[in-house]
């Protein structure tokens, strides 16, 4: 179990882990939510917050196709799961605050995907935006 400490971001936060006894950066799996600066990053953020700041929660940390379980940043990047069995990016994603990523190939993306898809169908959270721009797209077109 991990206690969350700082939400960075929508898919970024800080917790303490209970077994290590150290901060940890942790990067969600299998979502991408809007950036801080971008539409609807801040509604992302204040979500993320709302369902983890200062609770508990379960890491599953998960390989990733570079064979480690940190991404580029040194962020370990894992399946966040509550108490009641639900995980984050499932909670994200039925808000429409956040799109599957591309790179998700679990066995779970695809009910990810059909959580995505009924939030776009409802128009909930981003998707009440009639073109609502990817973050991987939003970050291609602010890098300098």
């Amino acid at each position: 179990m991990m206690s969350v400490t700082a939400v960075l971001d929508g898919d970024t936060f800080i917790g303490w882990g209970t077994n290590l006894h150290c901060k940890e950066r942790i990067r969600v799996y299998g979502i991408d939510a809007p950036e801080y600066n971008q539409k609807f990053g801040i509604n992302a953020k204040k979500l993320a917050q709302a369902l983890i700041l200062k609770k508990s929660v379960e890491i599953q940390p998960v390989v990733t196709s570079k064979g480690s379980t940190e991404d580029n940043y040194g962020r370990t990047v894992a399946i966040v799961r509550f108490v009641d069995g639900s995980t984050l990016e499932e909670r994200l994603l039925d808000e429409g605050a956040a799109w599957v990523d591309p790179y998700c190939r679990k066995t779970v993306c695809e009910d990810w995907r059909s959580l995505q898809d009924n939030a776009r169908d409802k128009k909930k959270g981003l998707w009440a935006d009639p073109a609502p721009v990817t973050p991987w797209l939003w970050r291609a077109r602010h890098s300098h």
